[in-house]
């Protein structure tokens, strides 16, 4: 997973959430449209809440913050309840696999289909985690 950018819609996708081998994520605000700092393009793959979120910093601290590399870890850590529920599926082990999970159950916010701005979508966790006490998010 990486960070899509957060330089707005026409802007492009960052390195490294550019390349083939990454998942792009793009964030959404609190209202469930994307934000309008999230970087788009055809690489974005899903999006993510990424407006006001709480995150660790320095010195034992909390701070507020918004960005793709705030939406970025809920995608891994998503991801990772994913795998952890399904631990015999050999198919999610690569990017076209898990992809394709996810898409399958994903809320299309964005244009009908994959779009520069949500991807394919917010993934919902409705069929993906199949065992539901893998799923701490």
């Amino acid at each position: 997973c990486a960070a899509a950018g957060n330089s707005g819609a026409n802007a492009g996708i960052d390195a490294p959430g550019m390349f083939d081998s990454t998942l792009a994520v793009a964030a959404y605000r609190s209202d469930g449209k994307i934000a309008t700092f999230s970087s788009g393009g055809p690489e974005v793959d899903f999006a993510m809440a990424g407006e006001k979120i709480l995150s660790c910093a320095p010195n034992n601290n909390y701070v507020v913050m918004s960005g793709t590399s705030m939406a970025t870890p809920a995608l891994a850590g998503y991801i990772a309840c994913v795998l952890s529920s399904r631990p015999n599926d050999s198919l999610i082990r690569k990017k076209a696999g898990m992809m394709a999970l996810l898409a399958e159950n994903a809320e299309d916010r964005g244009e009908l289909g994959k779009d520069d701005r949500f991807g394919l979508g917010v993934p919902t966790g409705s069929d993906d985690i199949q065992d539901q006490d893998h799923m701490f998010i």
